[in-house]
């Protein structure tokens, strides 16, 4: 009887161990998969939308510098040079914005990005102006420039520097989920694993 009551405690002991290294073994692979989809997340998603937003930004800042030295060149030929990367600038431009159209997410993000489109068409005509009148030697194309296209062009950059604001927060704190999630993997495991430590132990001990 006694026999049978000790193996009946040993096997149970040992059931139990097994069932709570099996419960660590499947929280451990749930929260892991979960970090990983936060992270996987900040890579695919967070990161590329700021690499967008920088592309728009710098292609709006070398067009401005574009636009300049076609106003301040004398020669044709060199106008025509510089031309041909101010519109690049502004195919690049173009580019950046159709893609993260297509990935925003939050309604901050959309509010901005409307925004955004909207200046985008106030800007733009007034900045193909000033380039019309520059290749023409337009005698009021500094005071155009001066007075309304980087007027413009200002506001539209103080917006994309609240779109880039936007993700890096957004970068932040899927960072800080995904570290508290670590943190709080490995303190379940830490616990769970001391349980099935001092059970094993128990086991050897009064078994």
């Amino acid at each position: 009887m006694f026999a049978d009551n000790v193996k009946f405690s040993l096997g149970a002991g040992f059931a139990l161990v097994l069932a709570l290294m099996l419960a660590l073994a499947l929280v451990g692979l749930h929260q892991m998969a979960a970090i990983n989809e936060r992270l996987e997340g900040i890579v695919g998603n967070n990161n590329v939308k700021t690499d967008l937003a920088t592309v728009m930004r710098d292609s709006l800042r070398e067009r401005a510098i574009s636009m300049h030295t076609i106003v301040v060149l004398e020669d044709g030929f060199e106008k025509d040079s510089e031309l041909m990367h101010f519109y690049e600038y502004g195919g690049n431009y173009a580019v950046a914005r159709q893609k993260l159209e297509q990935m925003v997410s939050s309604e901050q993000e959309k509010l901005v990005l409307a925004q955004i489109s909207n200046l985008t068409l106030i800007t733009q005509p007034v900045v193909l102006k000033t380039i019309e009148f520059a290749m023409e030697h337009n005698p009021a194309t500094l005071d155009l420039m001066q007075n309304e296209t980087i007027p413009a062009q200002k506001r539209l950059l103080r917006e994309l520097d609240e779109l880039l604001k936007l993700q890096r927060e957004a970068t932040h704190a899927a960072a800080e989920e995904a570290a508290a999630a670590y943190r709080e993997t490995r303190l379940l495991m830490l616990i769970l694993g001391a349980v099935a430590a001092f059970l094993s132990i128990g086991i050897a001990i009064f078994v």
